[in-house]
């Protein structure tokens, strides 16, 4: 099997995989428990928070663990909202986001709406780039909160995160951004009042699945979704899950100490991928070129290493993406939460695309786990089955 899909999900870090292991059996204290047990279970959730201080330039009180990007998305728009609320002690007020943010910010956004406020999506240009400019024209007196998704889970363009949030700052507003995807890939440092709420997901950086985390700055006010005991702070109830926290904290460290090394490979690939499928006649790459750059760590308005969008004229995505699979190739038509709706995915709209277009884009996502040779060898089966559809 050659794996092309880790925008999807990406597979467990071997070290993180070898940690978890080793507490399942042994490490089943309650971290809100006094004696040594319980004590030992605090000190690995608290090691897991440093690593995530430590990976995003923060303090550790401003990191607070969730079950996921989903929960800390819905954490960041909702908790604002209902803080707004309890402020103004009126169901209104409005927030800015963009046109291609992931399904758990624009349900949130809808869940919103119903309740009595309002919100505006930004379009992004052809390149999936969204410009601050636009988001200033967005914002109304009654704006409070502006979130824009740090990197497309689709196509990969990066945003200028910093621009935008001095964008919303300018106006009084605070600045999220769902950076699920960009977390462990790409550098973000969190501090200098660029970004008031980050939210992040183990499983897209090679931690397990089930565990995120929602950074909230110092002094930002956020009411909590789920109510029950003190922990993380009073801020988020619920008895940790100290194992998947344990594997997350790994895959933090990991990415920390290797994400310099592991940008230049992946994009080295990814560059490959898109040079061969370019010579494929009816082929169009998506989004944002990375391009060429004496510090590998100046990306923004660029591509997330790892992910390659192409519009192949003539190939429906779904019909390609069971082709390959069948030939050992695990491959996606875009983001993994809406496989199996009927409407054409938002974002390729949002940036140009018609229907048949967007149904003719697949995505292959590279990781740390692949090789070069995997490269040329899925692109010999691509190639194959392009030729076969186009070809029935």
């Amino acid at each position: 099997m050659i794996y092309l899909d880790n925008a999807a999900t990406t597979r467990l870090d071997h070290q993180a995989a070898e940690y978890m292991t080793a507490l399942l059996a042994e490490e089943y204290g309650n971290p809100s428990s006094a004696y040594a047990l319980g004590r030992s279970a605090k000190n690995i959730v608290e090691s897991a928070r440093r690593s995530a201080a430590d990976l995003f330039r923060c303090k550790e009180n401003e990191i607070f663990f969730t079950s996921g990007g989903t929960e800390a998305n819905n954490w960041a728009i909702t908790g604002v909202s209902l803080q707004y609320w309890s402020e103004h002690r009126i169901k209104r007020g409005h927030i800015v986001s963009t046109a291609i943010e992931h399904q758990s910010v624009l349900n949130a956004l809808k869940l919103f709406e119903r309740e009595g406020g309002s919100y505006t999506l930004v379009k992004p240009d052809s390149m999936g780039r969204i410009s601050p400019e636009s988001i200033k024209k967005a914002i109304r007196k009654d704006t409070f909160l502006v979130s824009v998704i740090s990197a497309s889970n689709e196509i990969g363009t990066i945003q200028s995160i910093r621009e935008l949030a001095e964008a919303a700052h300018e106006n009084g507003c605070l600045f999220h951004t769902d950076g699920v995807q960009a977390a462990g890939h790409i550098p973000l440092s969190l501090p200098g009042g660029d970004v008031d709420l980050f939210s992040a997901s183990a499983h897209k950086m090679y931690g397990p699945k089930g565990v995120g985390l929602l950074y909230i700055k110092d002094g930002v006010k956020i009411q909590p979704l789920l109510y029950g005991g003190m922990q993380e702070r009073g801020r988020r109830a619920g008895t940790e899950n100290v194992t998947a926290i344990a594997g997350f904290g790994t895959a933090l460290e990991s990415a920390r100490m290797n994400m310099g090394d592991e940008i230049k490979r992946v994009a080295e690939m990814s560059d490959k991928l898109i040079e061969l499928l370019s010579s494929i006649p009816g082929v169009e790459i998506n989004g944002s070129g990375l391009e060429e750059n004496e510090d590998m760590f100046d990306l923004f308005n660029s591509r997330l290493p790892g992910i390659v969008s192409a519009t192949i004229d003539g190939v429906r995505a779904e019909a390609l993406v069971i082709a390959l699979d069948q030939k050992g190739v695990c491959a996606s038509t875009g983001a993994a939460c809406a496989t199996g709706a009927a409407l054409p995915s938002h974002v390729l709209t949002a940036i140009g695309k018609s229907k048949e277009e967007a149904e003719n884009t697949i995505r292959f996502s590279i990781g740390k786990y692949n090789r070069m040779e995997e490269i040329e060898e899925a692109f010999g089966i691509i190639k194959e089955c392009v030729h076969q559809i186009r070809q029935s």
